[in-house]
């Protein structure tokens, strides 16, 4: 880190910061129209939802579509692997 600041003192900086504004003021805002967008292709409803939260929702989705394309995933079933 720049200017002589280490991780560990950024991050207690940070949950300070987090502490006194009441946590990240960017996720709980109205969702951005390209989250609307990317929301409605992946089928998810956005409907009083938080900038954060379809964030969350989005990752969520397109995390656990990479992750059933993988051969060590797409074999595991219910009763185990293969």
């Amino acid at each position: 880190m720049g200017d002589g600041v280490d991780l560990e003192l950024a991050m207690t900086w940070g949950e300070q910061h987090a502490e006194v504004t009441g946590g990240t003021l960017v996720r709980k805002g109205e969702p951005t129209q390209g989250q609307v967008r990317m929301a409605t292709r992946l089928g998810l409803s956005v409907d009083g939802m938080r900038k954060g939260e379809v964030s969350d929702q989005i990752s969520r989705v397109r995390a656990s579509g990479r992750l059933d394309m993988m051969p060590c995933v797409s074999t595991v079933t219910e009763r185990g692997y293969w």
